[in-house]
């Protein structure tokens, strides 16, 4: 099954440069999903037992074991295994969803064409020829510089695009500059020989 940038490639049209998501991008998400999990069992752990703590004032030590019934003890325990059962999943999904979006970013410039998509289940794409592209703009973070990353924003006179997340940026720039002025000589040659084309016959 082809991607998005190969159903959008037209006859005789090359890929000359791919830029791609870094995978120190994924990072944060790990770290994210770890401490949520963590923060989620420490939770549970505290209220289980400020719960007992609780129900155990007044009571005298010997008799505390023996206090708490197999049954009001079994619904503790398991509203604290739900509890912590369910941030898991909601962890787990949130960091699922946000590595499939970064996996599915694309990004590409042809000969022709800067082609690009963002969004999983709604997503936004740009395909403009490189004549089109009014902005190309490159935004470093301070984490960026950090972890060798940048954003990418590319636009037209009817979309402009955010790339977050991506490595060789610079690279990929001069590639696309690259690809323009290699474009911008063959239309001009072009227009030339179809002048000359038109003068001939004229003539």
């Amino acid at each position: 099954m082809k991607d998005y940038v190969e159903r959008n490639l037209r006859k005789n049209e090359q890929v000359v440069a791919k830029c791609h998501v870094t995978w120190t991008a994924f990072v944060p998400i790990v770290l994210r999903t770890i401490l949520l999990i963590v923060a989620a069992w420490a939770i549970a752990e505290l209220a289980v037992e400020i719960i007992v703590d609780f129900r155990y004032l007044g009571i005298p030590e010997e008799g505390q074991i023996s206090y708490f019934g197999s049954e009001e003890w079994g619904m503790i325990s398991g509203a604290a295994t739900i509890f912590f059962a369910t941030v898991i999943a909601i962890s787990l999904i949130s960091a699922a969803v946000s590595i499939i979006k970064l996996i599915c970013i694309k990004l590409v410039v042809t000969d022709k064409k800067i082609i690009g998509k963002t969004g999983v289940i709604y997503s936004r794409a740009i395909d403009a020829y490189l004549e089109k592209i009014d902005n190309f703009a490159i935004d470093e973070s301070f984490w960026g510089r950090i972890f060798r990353y940048s954003t990418i924003t590319i636009g037209t006179a009817s979309i402009t695009l955010r790339f977050p997340y991506m490595q060789n940026a610079v690279e990929f720039k001069n590639k696309v500059m690259d690809c323009y002025d290699a474009r911008k000589t063959s239309l001009m040659a072009e227009q030339a020989a179809l002048i000359m084309t038109q003068y001939a016959k004229q003539s």
